[in-house]
């Protein structure tokens, strides 16, 4: 259940207003807190208190946004509502301007858990609220965005956008597309049917994941090399039950294909004075850092994820800084490109 900095959701704070007002108890402003604060459906939430400046926002939120008819009478005293009223959180929008609300809801979430902006959870919360009845049969816990860096969008042209408009859309329409695709390494052109389920951002650059009608198995397909899409009618196929893509996705280092069916426990032994980069610029997720090794001068640091090309090439652009200690096959994969790169200057 997601919490805002008051603890307590935005939306149950409203419902509970609401009912208390359509009690007709004529609740104050301490009345309102206590009880909001003591109820055993609010409680459940967390130990912390809602503060009175939070239960003042919620209630002109109520008045000037949802419309609530609430006034403070003070001959009563209390809080009143002047007129019959039902809580309706629909707020009217086109079925182009939901989609671009959804699409904002799922930029907003790239920042949802950012320490460095946690007012941000009260205002996305809120956000969702009077989205909520937008989508039917599908969970907002969802978004179909990842991205890794926050200027990304600077580095898309304008046959860029355009397809990071189509692709969403076919994303939020459960729409098969069928894609004319250009490889950097030939000329050749080739076609692919693909139910999109993510769009995900890597080093500036964007790409569509998704399951391949022909092949029955999963594709990456970069923006720049799109040539033309199409929206078909053939059947799409929806993630297998209780998978969830973006999380899969997020064992990978980089967007390249792994080897291995699975994620594996990497290790490396990084020089003392290089650590403070690593650690201050993960090279994964999973990082973690041991204790330094004086007598060696080096620390290990372990990380799980898939094997991949992307991630050699990462590992090695550390240079002498970071040596692979294991598994065996990306040590001998690292030694065979370094090899080349050796032959190379011969």
């Amino acid at each position: 259940m997601a919490k805002t900095i008051d603890s307590i959701p935005v939306i149950e704070r409203y419902r509970f207003i609401d009912d208390q007002l359509q009690r007709n108890q004529h609740p104050t402003r301490e009345q309102l807190l206590n009880r909001l604060n003591r109820s055993y459906e609010v409680l459940r939430f967390n130990k912390k208190k809602v503060s009175k400046q939070t239960l003042d926002e919620d209630i002109e939120f109520m008045k000037n946004i949802l419309g609530a008819p609430i006034e403070y009478k003070r001959a009563i005293p209390g809080y009143v509502y002047t007129k019959e009223y039902t809580l309706n959180y629909v707020v009217p929008a086109s079925e182009e301007e939901k989609k671009y609300i959804r699409f904002a809801i799922d930029l907003l979430k790239q920042k949802k858990f950012n320490s460095i902006l946690p007012f941000f959870d009260t205002a996305l919360q809120k956000t969702l609220f009077g989205f909520t009845l937008f989508v039917e049969n599908e969970s907002l816990d969802q978004n179909f965005i990842d991205l890794q860096n926050d200027e990304a969008f600077n580095g898309l042209n304008n046959a860029g956008t355009d397809w990071l408009r189509e692709i969403y859309d076919a994303i939020i329409e459960k729409q098969v597309l069928e894609i004319e695709y250009k490889r950097f390494e030939n000329n050749k052109t080739t076609k692919h049917l693909i139910s999109a389920y993510l769009i995900k951002e890597y080093n500036s650059k964007f790409y569509v994941i998704g399951h391949s009608n022909i092949t029955d198995d999963f594709v990456i397909l970069a923006f720049d090399r799109i040539l033309k899409i199409y929206k078909t009618k053939k059947k799409y196929i929806k993630p297998k039950k209780n998978f969830n893509v973006k999380n899969h996705f997020s064992q990978y280092y980089g967007i390249s294909s792994p080897y291995g069916k699975y994620p594996v426990l990497i290790t490396l032994e990084v020089s003392n004075s290089y650590l403070p980069y690593i650690e201050s610029r993960p090279i994964h997720k999973t990082q973690i850092i041991g204790e330094k090794n004086k007598k060696t001068n080096t620390t290990n640091v372990e990380i799980n994820c898939f094997l991949s090309r992307d991630l050699e090439s990462k590992l090695l652009s550390f240079g002498e800084n970071v040596t692979v200690k294991s598994p065996k096959i990306l040590v001998d994969r690292i030694k065979k490109r370094l090899e080349k790169v050796n032959a190379n200057y011969k």
